[in-house]
């Protein structure tokens, strides 16, 4: 019996040893240490503004001071910008983690110039990780924004005003960016209150201070039910406009956005082919929101497929 008891605890000791063995937690050497740039792109504007771009190296504490080199980069870049030229690297380019772990920034400034030459890019990249990992983040975009477009003044987010056919008054919200290859068009994000998941772009006049939007351009993607820009002409919404016409908006100093047409997103394919996600009644004003306090959602009832009965 003393010998079957002696046996069971040695087996019983196996088992518990073997349990142990394989719950043991998965330890990170010092050798794992990787560095990362937190974020793969960002965007500062021209014009003296400062840029923080944050670096991390994942490591253990105690670990050893280590030391990464960085520089600037353009290669493979149409538009670059120039170090001296367009910024300024003002931190050094040997970034010290005293101990071997944590966070640090590397910090640049942009400089201004009177002529608009579009937004232009930089990489940087690590030149030197001493004894730690590469990381896929090994490398930061910084697009330098042009400040001096000449579309400034209706480039921004908007609150949108308008009166829904389906849903009455709505709030929403709309941005605009300038077209990157055509200074002459504006691109709009959410033109159409629940009826919108691409872009459009429309044609900017400064003299008259019009733009005009082709209508036929593709704005929902769906693979049930593809939509379209479209509309009606004027505050009654009659006739409606030809595929080769345009909606109409005007624009004033402030760059306050007034659409003057009927528009909507029309379904081009499938069994709801010829309905609409939402149409907009003509008046519907696009005001510039404040940082931070733009509109974030359109009224709180859910758009839904409708039929436009004249």
């Amino acid at each position: 019996m003393r010998y079957l008891k002696y046996t069971l605890l040695f087996l019983a000791g196996i088992v518990l040893f073997a349990s142990c063995d394989k719950n043991d937690p998965i330890v990170f050497k010092a050798g794992d240490q990787s560095v990362a740039f937190l974020s793969s792109s960002l965007q500062v504007a021209e014009g003296g503004n400062e840029l923080s771009i944050p670096v991390s190296l994942a490591g253990l504490p105690g670990g050893g001071a280590v030391s990464i080199k960085y520089d600037v980069s353009i290669e493979g870049i149409s538009k670059p910008a120039i170090e001296g030229t367009d910024f300024e690297v003002i931190s050094s380019k040997t970034i010290e983690f005293s101990e071997g772990y944590g966070e640090a920034e590397i910090r640049i400034r942009t400089m201004n110039n009177d002529i608009y030459e579009g937004n232009k890019m930089f990489y940087l990249v690590f030149t030197d990780i001493a004894n730690t990992k590469p990381s896929a983040e090994n490398m930061c975009m910084v697009t330098v924004s042009d400040d001096e477009h000449p579309l400034n003044i209706i480039i921004g987010t908007y609150d949108g005003l308008g009166i829904s056919y389906f849903n009455g008054e709505t709030v929403y919200t709309v941005s605009t960016k300038p077209d990157p290859d055509d200074v002459s068009k504006i691109v709009f994000t959410g033109f159409v209150p629940g009826g919108s998941n691409l872009d459009i772009y429309g044609v900017v006049d400064l003299d008259s201070k019009e733009i005009k939007i082709p209508v036929g351009q593709d704005i929902v993607k769906d693979d049930t039910n593809p939509a379209a820009i479209n509309g009606w002409y004027g505050e009654e919404g009659d006739p409606a406009i030809p595929a080769d016409g345009f909606i109409t908006a005007t624009f004033d100093d402030n760059g306050t956005i007034t659409i003057h047409d009927w528009f909507g997103s029309k379904i081009t394919e499938g069994v709801n082919d010829g309905l609409w996600f939402n149409i907009m009644q003509a008046g519907s004003v696009l005001t510039k929101a404040a940082a931070g306090e733009a509109n974030i959602n359109t009224t709180s009832e859910e758009f839904t497929i409708g039929e436009y009965k004249k």
